[in-house]
């Protein structure tokens, strides 16, 4: 009888936290569908529908930027359009990886057929814990989530050229080693480290990714420690991905950068408007010339968990 009791009261305890998480996702949904300035909605481009970002509202129109990833990020339009043109970003919870894909092209996030077949092989399902295919994002313990996979899918169109030549890929704030796990899909000839701040993360990465082709497993490498600081041995990096919001660039990753090299950062310090656990800040691309030149884009506006040291992104 006292097991049965005991099995019945962590079953009401886990019905209720689920009960709970699925509330805050439908909460952080509904701030994010909001239009105002900053959020994410859906706008007429090119004779269908595609994402772009609010930069400012008046009267009955919007000034807004189309986030056109066929193009260069320094070349995406700002174009006035009227209100009643504007749709919903609509953050779907969807129930299969085929509605989630479905999804995403649909708002022109995925355009590329190597990206969506590195989705289908890279199935998400195995890294988030539950709702893997809802287009937010999830909660995977420590006070960490794995991103929404719009953002996921975004910083791969931003990365896609670079894939076809990178022998070299860093992700920092590796989580549930998803985002290292396509990268060492969709670049086949590179080696890929996954570092995370905190040891039970590494290993959950490392667990995830053992259901994968022995071939992808073998570039994956994981490593605990400080992602603001990189990662000497293997530098330089042709590709740097950060995964959490950053108080500044971090100087260290752009001093492993490998020369033509192309790091993606979220550098903000504002708490989020749609989760107070989370900062709001702008997604930087930062290309690295093969001088040694430094060039900033900003991409759009994002929320990330906020670094875990101390002083981010300063020396």
């Amino acid at each position: 009888m006292r097991i049965q009791i005991c099995f019945l009261l962590f079953f009401v305890i886990n019905l209720f936290a689920h009960d709970q998480e699925l509330n805050a996702i439908d909460d952080r949904i509904k701030k994010q569908t909001v239009s105002r300035v900053g959020n994410w909605c859906v706008v007429p481009w090119n004779e269908k529908y595609c994402s772009a970002e609010i930069l400012n509202l008046q009267g009955e129109e919007a000034l807004v930027r189309v986030f056109d990833s066929s193009l260069p990020v320094m070349e995406w339009p700002v174009v006035i359009v009227r209100k009643t043109d504007i749709k919903q970003m609509m953050v779907q919870k969807h129930e299969s990886l085929e509605s989630l894909i479905k999804g995403l092209k649909g708002n022109s996030i995925l355009r590329t057929p190597q990206i969506e077949e590195a989705l289908y092989k890279i199935d998400r399902a195995f890294f988030a814990p539950r709702y893997p295919y809802f287009d937010t994002a999830i909660d995977i313990g420590r006070e960490m989530c794995i991103s929404s996979p719009h953002i996921h899918v975004f910083c791969l169109e931003l990365l896609k050229e670079r894939f076809k030549t990178a022998t070299t890929i860093l992700d920092v704030g590796t989580g549930t080693g998803f985002l290292a796990a396509m990268f060492a899909f969709l670049a086949p000839q590179a080696e890929v480290i996954g570092i995370e701040y905190y040891e039970e993360l590494t290993e959950l990465a490392a667990n995830n990714c053992q259901v994968l082709e022995a071939e992808i497993i073998k570039r994956l490498h994981w490593v605990t420690g400080n992602g603001e600081n990189g990662y000497y041995p293997q530098a330089p990096y042709d590709v740097i991905h950060v995964g959490f919001m950053c108080k500044n660039i971090p100087q260290k990753l752009l001093d492993q950068l490998k020369l033509g090299g192309t790091m993606i950062v979220p550098v903000g310090s504002q708490v989020s408007s749609y989760d107070s656990r989370l900062l709001g800040g702008k997604m930087l691309l930062i290309d690295k010339g093969l001088d040694g030149s430094i060039h900033i884009f900003p991409v759009f506006s994002c929320s990330f968990v906020p670094s875990q040291v101390k002083g981010s992104g300063e020396e």
